[in-house]
């Protein structure tokens, strides 16, 4: 399909994606180098015009040099097009010269912008190296992409389907897939940023699941593991900072992660090694956040977490917990469950010989104790049972040894029976 923009010479694609291409061009005006980003589907959603929109807006207003800046919106068919200028930078995804000097630039550049975001109140929410463009001469880093950027400090967020989840699934924190009933701040940028420098400095991502539903998972509960020996350890534990589960457990501020990231570059260039430090020196965030961790409950957490696993995955001798099974001799810790000669703790057990003290159970001989027992030769005290001498009257008059209750061995029980 040929693209035409009136007011624009088109040059070369740059991007093409699902929902959007990226053209590199000339704006006739001023002879200006532009990037230009159209809408692919020619009946566009509301979603798609609103993330355009969104973008526009944003990085007008941002005057932060590590952001490409956007110069209009233009009217395209059903939709827009977003014309930003362009310094001739490539994707970080196709910059093949990646070394672990260039790496940590590029970490230290990053750190830098997501400070001044942080300074404008912005979350990206899509931090990945598709949307981080380099210059391959003067290796200048800048941010692109705003779409679904907040200018919020804070956010929440809820449970969706996976495919259609804000941000690249790859790379999205664990609070951004819903399931982790917290909020949504500057730190989450943080956690894909980690994501971002695992895959610089290992060649590959920290989760190579394919499945949405595990990757997700993998976001939750599986802590990266390097698998390239050579990373300095301080490097590994930079980034399992910044992937922390909690937002808590990450920086708190992108100054204190450009410290760290700028002494590891001071020392490799100087010694051509990483000795350990102590992480986070200068981490001090100047907000005051209330932690969403929840403290004091660690042992109820537990039981929660072991309940879940024991159930999640039985030993294969034992069958899970549940609410109808059957016990055993002495299994009375179900709610249904039929217990032995003594079992008399279940609301709906059925006893022995001695058991009545459950509002259902079936008694014995000397069992009249129960509002629907069926009892034996003497027992008269069921609303059920069927007996030719008892007429069908609000209050049952018995034998002559009976009004409203029946005794037995010192036991008095009144009902009030219907008949």
């Amino acid at each position: 399909m040929t693209i035409r923009l009136p007011g624009y010479q088109i040059k070369q694609k740059l991007y093409e994606g699902t929902r959007t291409l990226v053209y590199r061009g000339i704006r006739a005006t001023d002879s200006q180098k532009v990037a230009l980003k159209f809408m692919r589907n020619e009946y566009p959603s509301f979603n798609e015009l609103l993330h355009f929109r969104n973008q526009y807006t944003i990085t007008k207003n941002l005057d932060v040099p590590g952001v490409v800046k956007s110069l209009s919106l233009e009217t395209y068919r059903n939709g827009y097009v977003l014309v930003m200028e362009d310094n001739g930078a490539i994707s970080l995804d196709k910059y093949d010269s990646l070394d672990l000097t260039i790496c940590l630039k590029i970490g230290i550049q990053i750190a830098d912008i997501l400070h001044k975001l942080y300074q404008n109140r912005v979350i990206h929410k899509d931090i990945k190296p598709a949307n981080t463009l380099i210059h391959p001469q003067t290796k200048q880093v800048k941010i692109i992409d705003f779409s679904i950027a907040s200018v919020l400090p804070f956010e929440t967020t809820e449970i969706k389907n996976p495919n259609v989840l804000e941000g690249t699934l790859a790379y999205i924190s664990p609070e951004q897939t819903g399931r982790m009933n917290r909020g949504i701040d500057y730190r989450s940028d943080f956690y894909s940023l980690g994501v971002m420098f695992f895959e610089m400095l290992n060649g590959k991502l920290p989760f190579d699941a394919t499945d949405p539903m595990e990757l997700i998972h993998c976001h939750l509960a599986k802590k990266p593991e390097c698998i390239d020996s050579q990373i300095p350890t301080p490097l590994v534990n930079i980034i399992h900072k910044l992937m922390a589960k909690n937002a808590e457990d990450r920086y708190q501020n992108a100054l204190g992660l450009k410290y760290d990231l700028e002494k590891c570059l001071a020392r490799w260039e100087k010694v051509g090694k990483i000795e350990t430090f102590k992480l986070g020196e200068r981490d001090l965030s100047d907000r005051f956040l209330i932690p969403e961790k929840l403290y004091g409950r660690e042992a109820e957490v537990q039981a929660l977490l072991d309940t879940f696993e024991r159930v999640a995955n039985p030993p294969k001798e034992e069958s899970p917990p549940t609410p109808l099974r059957k016990g055993g001799e002495d299994d009375a810790s179900t709610p249904l469950s039929q217990g032995g000669e003594s079992d008399a703790s279940t609301p709906l057990s059925q006893g022995g010989e001695d058991n009545a003290s459950t509002p259902l159970s079936q008694g014995g001989e000397s069992d009249a104790s129960t509002p629907l027992s069926q009892g034996g030769e003497d027992d008269a005290s069921t609303p059920l049972s069927q007996e030719e001498e008892s007429p069908p009257t609000p209050l049952r008059k018995g034998g002559e040894e009976e009004s409203l209750s029946k005794g037995g061995e010192g036991r008095v029980e009144m009902m009030l029976v219907a008949g």
